[in-house]
């Protein structure tokens, strides 16, 4: 239901080859789930990943700086969606 992503070791950047290379990879991954939650290490990645969420370049990602609180939010929306009526 809800994959956390541990993307605090990863390097990101903005050049035209990354953002390219991010438009192939980055919707197979993020595609399906509930939810998508991101731990990262800086601010400036959670706001990498909200203008990648409103380009469509992905579904939407939650990020994080910090782990016990995407851990809870994660937890938090797998509940929630468990609770949810089966069609």
């Amino acid at each position: 239901m809800v994959l956390v992503w541990d993307g605090r070791r990863g390097k990101l950047r903005n050049d035209p080859e990354f953002e390219e290379a991010i438009k192939q990879v980055l919707p197979p991954i993020t595609e399906g789930w509930c939810e998508f939650v991101s731990i990262n290490n800086t601010p400036v990645v959670k706001v990498q990943f909200s203008r990648w969420t409103r380009e469509g370049t992905t579904g939407r990602i939650q990020a994080f700086n910090d782990e016990r609180e995407a851990l809870a939010y994660a937890v938090e929306v797998s509940q929630q969606a468990s609770r949810q009526p089966k069609p």
